[in-house]
């Protein structure tokens, strides 16, 4: 089967971050240099207010094209606005998956997000899509 679409799912800023931006970042880079088509989606807002570092929801990142799909990068200052947020990000998880997969399109997942995960391999299962469990941190990271 022939590749048109890498997508890699996340829950960690981009493109500005730590070292797992920097690593998807590298695995971006890898793709594009053997010319296969590469997207970063952020499927929840990593950015506290005060301290932002990525303000575009979308667009290219040396050549790296990536999108938020919350539509904001900044986390909402209170508990019940992040949750009803969180909401709102598992149905656009959901309806862009839909939207835009194929089963051409490769999924790898860089999230400790355990409903985000089980939510894409529901759309993956039913769209025919190949998806990677991407784990290079050790589990202690994320207790």
């Amino acid at each position: 089967m022939k590749v048109d679409k890498f997508y890699i799912y996340t829950s960690v800023s981009f493109p500005y971050g730590l070292a797992p931006t920097n690593r998807i970042i590298t695995y971006a880079k890898g793709f594009l240099h053997h010319g296969k088509d590469i997207e970063v989606v952020c499927f929840c807002r990593t950015e506290y207010p005060g301290k932002i570092l990525n303000k575009d929801t979308q667009g290219t990142y040396q050549g790296i094209n990536f999108r938020y799909l919350a539509n904001d990068t900044a986390r909402s200052e209170t508990l019940v606005k992040r949750r009803m947020d969180n909401a709102v990000i598992y149905f656009n998880l959901i309806k862009y998956s839909i939207k835009t997969l194929n089963k051409k399109s490769v999924i790898i997942y860089y999230a400790p997000n355990t409903l985000a995960l089980l939510l894409l391999k529901i759309v993956a299962k039913i769209k025919g899509v190949k998806i990677y469990k991407e784990q290079s941190e050790h589990h202690d990271v994320h207790m």
